[in-house]
Parts: structure tokens; C-alpha cells; sequence
């Protein structure tokens, strides 16, 4: 693990935000010459990137050099997104499995299921998939808003609270992403699964959570966009870009960081996390840039108050995962 300035914090972390690359579309059978892929508000932006750059698990990427970057940024664990969808899910709960046998202590596995052009799935189908290996998932998501899916209907949809209905079922945690204009959507989901703990992330929604928070308590956060101006260029632009601009405007954005979140996080320390939200481009898993990313998130937790420092870098996710852990 790198030396980071005495500013910043100093102890573990947790990412409580990590996508895990799907499997290649052809790893069972041929593929499918005919299959036109839904598109998102994103998938243009998506296009642009080099098939070199395009994660996929066993080709241009793997769970070693993953585990690799966490340990080298200093991330004991990391909340993971695993793609699993109906077509394949033998062969994609199988990488999980045996990733969790490799891994036991590193990832913390969230199953992220969505079919036809829709950021989910029905909850009978996820029920199917929870049973192929029961114990063995965390956490059901990130599901919600979707860049790379057009449909996205708001969380106290049909669709989704029967998917609550199975998580609740299989005591197992949610990570949403809610759309634009959706947060009374959410309260009523919060409401009615109250007994369900919810993992929340947003640019959108953070403004709500002190209100969602004060009246639901089945309810986390992760604040991964605390350099929102370069979300961007982390999801779809070149890397000595990014970190170009990260070190050339560190200061701007770590000071924007901390009038958006610190009065928050501090007046509601036991609920708020740390995470990257990494997984949409190959550099993006890169050790240098993964440490990049934790000096940044260590140098905003530095200016929290140090009695709740170690609670948003680690603490509260651990709580979750030792309550949820898979086995």
C-alpha cells in the first residue's frame, strides 16, 4: 500500500461500490449473430470505447489483478457487483463461487441480475438464481438506473417489489440506484421493506437522504461521486486524462467534495460509506489509478471529523458484511 500525505486517512477501506466485468457473451455456446443489444442513455458513449478497454472477465480482465488493485490501495474488502443473467447464470454463479473459495475475505458478493432491456428482472427468476448456490450472495444489485438498459421503472414498481419480496426472503441486502425524480418512489419501497436494508448511491438522490434518512433507518449511502466532474472521463475517457485532471484539480474538487457531503455525513456518520463505482473501462482497474482513487477518498474522509473517519471508510460496510456475508 502507497504512503499517503499525514492529511489524509490513514487506516482500511472498504469499496462499497465494485463492478465485477460479465462473462463474454459467446462463453456458452455460439453466439448469438441475430441478438440486436438493448440500448441505454448511455450506450453511445459506451460504443466509443476500444475493445481492448471493454471489461469482460477471462479476457481483458480478471478477479487477480482485481484483488491485486484492492490490496495495493489498501481495500480489505470490496462490496461486488457480479453480472448474472438468465441465459448463463450456471457458468456466472460458478465465477462467483469460486471466486469467494479464492477470496474469502476480500469480496463481498452482490448478485446483479437484469433481462430484456430492463435494470432487473422478475423475482421469480432471481429466486431460480439465489437457490443455485443459497448462502452464497450478499446483496442483490446494483440494480435501479440504468445507463445500459432503456427501461427503468421507479422502485416501488411491480417488478421490483417483487424482487424485494425474494431478497427479503432470502435475508440478503439491495443496492439501488434511483432515477431522476424518483425519491418518493423510493421512500414508499423503503416503507414497505422496511424490514431490508438498502445501499443507496446517486448524484441525484444525496440531496433527499438526510430527509429519507430521518425517517427511514433501513437505509446506507455510498458517496462515490466526490469527483464529479471527472465521473465521466473515468467511465468513458483515457486514463492519463483522468489522472491528469485529478491531480491538476485536486483541490477545486476535494473542497466541492466536502461542502456537498461533510455536514452530512457527520450529522449521520453510522450510514454513510465510501466506494468508487469502477467497471466500465479496463484502465479503470489499473493499480495506479486505483490508488489515485483512495488517496482522493482518503484525503475527503481526512477532512471529516476524525471521531467519524474510520466509520465511513470501513466500519459501517463491515458492519453490513458481517451481517449479510456470504458464505
Amino acid at each position: 500500500m502507497n504512503n499517503f500525505p499525514a492529511s489524509c486517512y490513514q487506516g482500511p477501506l472498504i469499496d462499497s461500490h465494485l463492478h465485477i466485468p460479465q462473462l463474454p457473451d459467446d462463453v456458452v455456446g455460439s453466439p448469438d449473430l441475430d441478438y440486436v443489444p438493448y440500448r441505454g442513455v448511455d450506450s453511445d458513449k459506451y460504443d466509443t470505447i476500444a475493445a481492448e478497454q471493454r471489461p469482460l472477465l477471462g479476457t481483458t480482465m480478471n478477479i487477480d489483478r482485481i484483488a491485486c488493485m484492492l490490496k495495493n490501495e489498501g481495500s480489505v474488502k470490496a462490496f461486488a457487483f457480479f453480472p448474472v443473467f438468465p441465459e448463463i447464470t450456471s457458468p456466472a454463479i460458478e465465477v462467483v463461487s469460486k471466486v469467494k473459495a479464492q477470496y474469502p475475505d476480500l469480496f463481498v458478493p452482490f448478485i446483479q441480475a437484469s433481462a430484456n432491456g430492463v435494470s432487473t428482472l422478475e423475482g421469480s427468476i432471481l429466486d431460480v438464481m439465489l437457490q443455485v448456490e443459497p448462502g452464497l450472495f450478499a446483496g442483490f444489485g446494483e440494480v435501479g438506473d440504468s445507463p445500459t438498459e432503456p427501461i427503468n421503472p421507479p422502485p416501488d414498481s411491480e417488478i421490483y417489489t417483487g424482487d424485494f419480496e425474494v431478497v427479503r426472503e432470502h435475508d440478503i441486502m439491495v443496492y439501488f440506484h434511483p432515477g431522476v425524480g424518483h425519491q418518493e418512489n423510493l421512500e414508499r419501497a423503503l416503507e414497505q421493506f422496511s424490514d431490508v436494508t438498502f445501499l443507496i448511491h446517486g448524484d441525484f438522490i444525496y440531496p433527499y437522504m438526510e430527509g429519507i434518512m430521518q425517517r427511514h433507518d433501513n437505509v446506507y449511502f455510498t458517496f462515490n461521486d466526490i469527483f464529479a466532474d471527472l465521473i465521466e472521463t473515468l467511465r468513458f475517457g483515457e486514463r492519463d486524462t483522468f489522472m491528469a485532471d485529478m491531480r491538476d484539480n485536486w483541490d477545486n474538487l476535494l473542497d466541492t467534495a466536502v461542502v456537498q457531503y461533510k455536514s452530512l455525513i457527520e450529522a449521520r456518520p453510522d450510514r454513510y460509506m465510501w466506494g468508487t463505482d469502477r467497471g466500465d473501462i479496463v484502465w479503470g482497474y489499473e493499480e495506479e489509478v486505483g490508488q489515485l482513487l483512495a488517496e482522493f477518498g482518503r484525503a475527503f474522509i481526512g477532512r471529516l471529523d476524525p471521531a467519524v473517519q474510520d466509520r465511513v471508510a470501513y466500519k459501517n460496510a463491515e458492519f453490513l458484511a458481517n451481517k449479510f456475508g456470504g458464505s
